[in-house]
């Protein structure tokens, strides 16, 4: 698992000290921290990537294959710029509108998206 610097301590913070599913993979999983700071890492399995992340990103590819990444919206702005995304699952919950931030930074992605899969509360999941 991939994460940016707040969102690991929203996690770290949280995860953690809860029981059952998604708590036992999220401690169990290897968790990479990108940052331009030096956050503490307590969380069990935590590592801190260095300073160049692009290089980091590469190798971990290279290493675990799929990696994934939740919330951490600034970070994923990086791997866009760096061609990094091979493949975007966007989970959209219940959607206010009105401020805050994009997905896509200037509203635009450079890349074509070719729509695999699409699931709505109408449909059961594949």
């Amino acid at each position: 698992m991939l994460l940016g610097r707040r969102t690991y301590h929203i996690f770290a913070g949280y995860w953690p000290q809860q029981d059952g599913g998604i708590a036992q993979l999220f401690s169990r999983v290897a968790k990479y921290v990108a940052g331009r700071q030096t956050p503490s890492l307590e969380w069990t399995g935590s590592t801190l990537l260095g300073p160049d992340v692009v290089a980091a990103l590469h190798e971990l590819r290279d290493m675990h294959g799929h990696i994934h990444v939740i919330g951490s919206l600034d970070f994923v702005q990086t791997l866009f710029a760096e061609r990094l995304v091979d493949r975007l699952m966007l989970w959209v919950y219940p959607v206010l509108r009105g401020g805050g931030k994009k997905v896509f930074a200037d509203g635009r992605f450079q890349r074509t998206l070719n729509s695999s899969n699409q699931w709505s509360p109408r449909r059961r999941m594949p």
